[in-house]
């Protein structure tokens, strides 16, 4: 059957997560997630992860 847009493909699952910060906190979030990302990629033997900050504009 077809998939959904957004959806998985086959054979993959996606875990989702919503983090709200207080206001004026997001810049200070997408710092931590931008190292923690990086120190993941550096291991070499993890699953690629993908993060999208939303709205992109945050301060």
């Amino acid at each position: 059957r077809p998939r959904r847009p957004g959806a998985p493909a086959p054979g993959e699952r996606w875990d989702r997560a919503l983090v709200r910060v207080p206001p004026g906190s997001g810049a200070a979030l997408a710092t931590a997630l931008r190292t923690a990302r990086a120190a993941r990629l550096a291991r070499r033997g993890s699953e690629p992860v993908r993060v999208r900050v939303d709205p992109e504009d945050i301060g």
